[in-house]
């Protein structure tokens, strides 16, 4: 008789833990990312780490896919600065880079603050 492995419901399956970056080397970068959650009131951005494979081609203005409450969003990195906080989410990848200028933005930016 074959061997049956139990059913296990969508909900009880586990759901892997996004990676975080503890340790702050030298060299290290963050990014300030705004995401497209869906929620028009969140007008924040969100830090996370930089990944070494991904220091030189992300900039302000990149599109890059990171962890937010257990899903992953799409977001545009606002800033790029070296790294001073410790136990953030890493971000997973890169979709697109140099895609809005930071000039662009910071423009937009202001433009929307008026209206």
């Amino acid at each position: 008789m074959a061997n049956v492995k139990p059913l296990n419901l969508k909900r009880q399956r586990t759901i892997p833990a996004a990676r975080r970056a503890t340790e702050i080397k030298t060299g290290d970068l963050q990014a300030e990312v705004v995401l497209d959650v869906g929620i028009f009131h969140v007008e924040q951005s969100f830090t996370y780490a930089i990944p070494e494979q991904h220091k030189e081609q992300i900039s302000v203005g990149s599109v890059v896919q990171v962890p937010f409450r257990n899903i992953k969003h799409i977001g545009m990195v606002v800033s790029v600065d070296s790294r001073n906080k410790r136990d953030l989410f890493s971000i997973d990848s890169l979709l697109a880079s140099n895609v809005l200028a930071s000039s662009s933005y910071s423009f937009s930016k202001r433009f929307l603050k008026d209206t």
